[in-house]
């Protein structure tokens, strides 16, 4: 196994490059301290390991420069691996954390090529897998270690590339596509990755264009990270859940959002308003006017009080005609608007459609109605008119806005009578209900006519009457001839008593 020659002397010698690393190693230090005490805050954990194995890296790198023992050299070497492994341990688990998808399976091939390094190396196996033709350089100022990458390392460092290659990828590809708070997620992490990575490809293939061409720039460039992320993760709270959460349920809400500036420039907007123009709106720096002039044109007028509201929307999408309310809020609740504002489109297609055929139904049933000579009278629970046919208006004599949410008995009703028509009625809405009636109303030309009703009533869920329909017939001339014959029999009866 490669343990530490502890039985040798490592021969230290100061030199000004190991300032580097040192410096590194006090600033990981502080970060871990501040990890540790904000513990709590989501990422904290991940990110206390990711600067731990900076540290760890730092502080080989820092006794590899001022080590002039050749077998202290190559452990410090060794043990920077260490480093390397748990920071990029570390990396995964805070890109894991930022998109929630923990699962044991990708846990365990995360952890998996990290520990199989740390075998092979440790373990002292043919150490020719790691390193060969190994030379210490006394040319400069610290005794610098050069060697040719063996298979094992070639391949080690060729995963570690490829690994973050792809993640900086996917990163680049996200911050494109997301917008709001996952998108300043996305740069912090893009940001604190990119160090690392020029870093260490800047080592691995010798190019150095300042300070010194044998230096390992890691433990710089991993300090960058480490400020990064911590300004990240404590300061603008980049793995809280709650601007995550709130960002995803802006994208889940089904409404059109937009928030503009004062110029009507598109500064954020949710899924839904993706798909509503037609995918015009993933690119930045797009204004309204860009998008639908017309939209532009009515917000001004709405701004500049022209208008009191902004008119419905009609758009064709997929071949289908669609309304969309629009809705303008300042983000001020105060007298004097800010610079920003929400504008809120909300599919009404179902209920604009529901009430074309309402109105539709409406005036089918108000033809049908119409057209018949039956009274057909709606009341309310309160006796109040509702409904009242073309037929009640030729008998009546009332034009139905003439009576409209009036009561029948302050109408048609003899003033001596509507007190207890009044109470009749509400004793059928109770309990009495009364499926026929004959009833004699006033017309608004003082005429009596003689209606019989025929009722039905409409129930809630609790059974309480809510409505009364009733279709009448008249049946005044007939109450009247009935009348007419009665007197003639009368008459008759009279007449032939004083004949005998």
């Amino acid at each position: 196994m490669n343990l530490p020659p502890l039985h040798e002397n490592m021969e230290l010698v100061w030199s000004a490059f190991a300032f580097y690393s040192g410096f590194s190693f006090i600033v990981f230090g502080i970060n871990s301290l501040i990890a540790y005490k904000n513990r709590r805050v989501q990422g904290s954990k991940e990110f206390l390991l990711v600067v731990t194995g900076l540290a760890l890296y730092s502080f080989g790198s820092f006794f590899e420069i001022v080590s002039r023992n050749e077998k202290w050299i190559l452990f410090w070497d060794d043990f920077q691996f260490i480093g390397r492994d748990i920071t990029i341990i570390g990396i995964s688990f805070l890109i894991l954390r930022l998109t929630f998808v923990y699962r044991l399976s990708l846990i365990f091939f995360i952890l998996l090529f990290p520990i199989s390094n740390e075998f092979v190396i440790w373990s002292g196996y043919k150490s020719e897998l790691i390193r060969k033709n190994i030379q210490f350089l006394a040319n400069t100022s610290w005794k610098v270690l050069t060697y040719d990458f063996g298979p094992w390392m070639k391949f080690s460092v060729s995963y570690y590339l490829l690994i973050q290659t792809i993640v900086i990828t996917i990163l680049i590809w996200k911050f494109l596509t997301f917008n709001g708070f996952k998108r300043a997620q996305m740069f912090m992490l893009l940001i604190g990755i990119l160090f690392p990575f020029l870093g260490g490809l800047m080592t691995v293939t010798g190019l150095f264009p300042f300070i010194n061409p044998h230096l390992d720039v890691f433990p710089i460039t991993g300090c960058i990270t480490s400020l990064v992320w911590a300004y990240g993760i404590f300061y603008f709270k980049m793995m809280d859940l709650i601007p995550v959460a709130r960002d995803k349920v802006f994208n889940l809400i089904q409404d059109g959002i937009l928030i503009l500036d004062k110029n009507n420039l598109i500064l954020d907007y949710n899924e839904a308003s993706v798909a509503l123009f037609l995918n015009r709106l993933n690119f930045t720096g797009v204004t309204l006017k860009e998008i639908y002039p017309e939209l532009d044109y009515l917000i001004e007028k709405y701004k500049l009080k022209e208008i009191d509201s902004i008119p419905d929307l009609r758009l064709f999408m997929n071949g289908e005609l669609r309304y969309y309310e629009v809705i303008l809020k300042n983000f001020s609740n105060r007298s004097t608007p800010s610079d920003f504002w929400i504008l809120t489109l909300r599919n009404i297609t179902e209920r604009k459609l529901g009430e074309v055929r309402a109105i539709e139904e409406k005036n089918f049933l108000n033809m049908i109605l119409d057209s018949t000579r039956v009274l057909f009278l709606a009341l309310d629970r309160e006796g109040r008119i509702l409904r009242f046919n073309k037929a009640c208006e030729n008998a009546f004599g009332y034009r139905f806005k003439e009576v409209h949410g009036h009561t029948f008995w302050e109408i048609f009703v003899e003033p001596r009578k509507r007190e207890f028509v009044k109470k009749k009625y509400f004793k059928m809405i109770r309990s009495n209900f009364i499926p026929k009636a004959q009833e004699q109303w006033i017309s608004k030309f003082k005429e009596r006519k003689v209606i019989l009703w025929e009722n039905r009533e409409i129930k809630d869920d609790h059974s309480n009457t809510n409505y009364i329909i009733s279709a009448g017939a008249d049946l005044t001339d007939v109450y009247n001839a009935e009348n007419e014959i009665a007197n003639l029999k009368s008459a008759n009866e009279e007449i032939t008593k004083k004949i005998r």
